[in-house]
């Protein structure tokens, strides 16, 4: 079996998070009023809806890393200390199951995966590429536990990880450039990420996914799923879709609670560019979000937010 580190475990999880923003379908400008803009340029913010566009494409990504990512990768860590897949022991290569082989270092964990196909029933995965994932005190041999912190490290010298998974009725492939820390404890985690994904889902076009230093925390210490965003997302959806595009930088006012369906009712962040634009953003109890741009304010339903990022 393929010792995938955090691929393996997070790739159902990658794949809701990446087809959520591939799944946004429509016009040509994204609802940014600046017109079709890549994923590290800054974006547009001058009115509602284009705040509103970059705040929906970000949920359709950040809801489900936020309440996801982190469990996964926890569980990932207790599965890594069960197996002993971090020991200090030689190098190995081993046949992946379904053709390729992985080459692993137990003492650093370095993963180098040449073609390494799997099967799972009707379902093919591919991984071609370097990753590396340890503790993040004192490297891979120090803690199997990690003592609750865990860096991945996907890709290696400019080079990135790709991972592809096919079915008869899905068909995802990414590639993916970036740095994951996950600091977990029993009732809060923290996820930072750096570095970038592109995205292909099917027949759509290929997305771009930037994360600069973007830190998420889920804490549920106070009996409620809360969450804040702080940091840059960026990404070029706008230029092939009818969503956001663009980088901006989130700075969350008040945490943002997450009802039972892992929708915001509460809480505020503030979007802002490097162009000078500047938003407000306040989730409201019944689902709804009242953005605020300059002296221009719009609340937006649910339904209405879904479809600034669906067409």
């Amino acid at each position: 079996m393929t010792k995938t580190l955090f691929i393996r475990a997070a790739w159902p999880v990658i794949a809701l998070l990446t087809a959520g923003l591939a799944a946004c379908g429509g016009g040509d400008d994204g609802g940014n009023s600046g017109g079709a803009i890549s994923a590290t340029s800054p974006a547009n913010i001058q009115s509602p809806d284009d705040a509103a566009a970059l705040t929906a494409a970000f949920f359709a990504l950040g809801e489900i890393a936020a309440g996801e990512g982190a469990s996964t990768q926890k569980q990932h860590a207790v599965s890594m200390a069960k197996g002993g897949a971090i020991r200090a022991q030689a190098v190995t290569t081993e046949d992946c199951g379904a053709g390729g082989t992985q080459t692993f270092d137990d003492e650093t964990g370095r993963t180098e995966y040449d073609n390494c196909r799997e099967t799972n029933g009707e379902s093919d995965l591919l991984l071609d590429g370097v990753e590396t994932a340890a503790c993040t005190a004192g490297g891979a041999s120090a803690n199997t536990d990690c003592m609750g912190d865990f860096t991945d490290i996907l890709g290696e010298s400019g080079t990135p990880l790709l991972f592809r998974t096919t079915s008869p009725d899905f068909d995802l492939t990414l590639t993916l450039l970036a740095t994951i820390r996950e600091r977990f404890g029993a009732s809060s985690n923290r996820t930072d990420i750096d570095g970038n994904f592109t995205v292909r889902a099917d027949d759509a076009p290929t997305i771009t996914v930037v994360f600069d230093a973007l830190t998420f925390v889920d804490d549920s210490s106070m009996g409620v799923d809360t969450i804040t965003i702080d940091g840059g997302f960026g990404t070029d959806a706008g230029e092939r879709f009818n969503c956001g595009a663009g980088l901006v930088t989130y700075d969350t006012v008040s945490p943002i609670t997450l009802d039972n369906d892992g929708a915001p009712i509460s809480g505020q962040v503030n979007l802002s560019s490097a162009n000078g634009g500047a938003a407000q953003v306040t989730f409201n109890s019944d689902g709804s979000a009242t953005v605020t741009v300059g002296g221009n304010m719009q609340t937006y339903s649910q339904s209405q937010l879904f479809q600034l990022c669906n067409g």
